[in-house]
């Protein structure tokens, strides 16, 4: 009789031990998911910022350059013509600027939601035991991939860049809300995304013609 309850505390026992370390290795998994996620998330969300931004700094600063040529009185029309040509090579290579921009960009960012989806489709199945957090990387992956399928295809605007500007904010808040259970996003890694950046913006720039006083770009 002895034995018989000695056997069956152990099967309890393994029993339990198996529930539980299978239970760690759920956590484990999840957490091993959500930290590559929120790495692929930050990257496609910070890098959209930023060209989303210089797209419309360019936009903007050629559209003033036109306006401010088409309502400049000139002395005389090749006057005229030299400064028109002048800033019409201006406004062409931000447009060129642009366009790299665009192509070098969703690259990464298409990569970026691509692996991202993948790490969230694992993350789904032990969400249970990370509810708010995953709830908040959900939030986050809906928000920023209509961003960057905009930004793609869609015609850029004004009204585009302000609304994608507080969209992403959202992001962040999304990435923040899960900083205690998943860990923060590393100084190393924000250091890594900005040299992605940088290289986006020295690949994509193209030498601009000077600009005289008279069509001179806001700052």
């Amino acid at each position: 009789m002895n034995k018989k309850i000695i056997y069956l505390c152990v099967c309890l026992l393994i029993i339990g031990l198996l529930y539980f370390g299978y239970g760690n290795y759920r956590k484990h998994q999840y957490i091993t998911c959500a930290k590559a996620y929120k790495e692929y998330i930050y990257t496609a969300t910070d890098i959209a910022k930023h060209v989303i931004a210089k797209t419309d700094e360019l936009k903007t600063k050629s559209s003033f350059i036109k306006k401010k040529h088409e309502t400049t009185n000139y002395k005389n029309k090749e006057e005229a013509t030299n400064y028109g040509v002048v800033a019409l090579q201006y406004i062409m290579d931000n447009n060129w600027q642009v366009d790299d921009m665009k192509e070098y960009s969703i690259v990464i960012l298409d990569s970026c939601v691509r692996e991202a989806s993948l790490c969230l489709n694992t993350m789904r199945e032990y969400k249970d035991y990370y509810p708010y957090d995953h709830q908040a990387f959900e939030t986050a992956l809906k928000t920023i991939r209509p961003i960057i399928r905009h930004y793609k295809e869609e015609n850029f605007t004004k009204e585009f860049y302000n609304s994608s500007m507080k969209e992403i904010q959202v992001v962040y808040d999304c990435l923040s809300e899960t900083d205690v259970n998943m860990g923060e996003i590393t100084q190393d890694f924000r250091d890594h995304v900005n040299e992605m950046v940088s290289s986006i913006m020295d690949k994509s720039y193209h030498g601009k013609p000077v600009i005289e006083e008279t069509l001179e770009i806001p700052n």
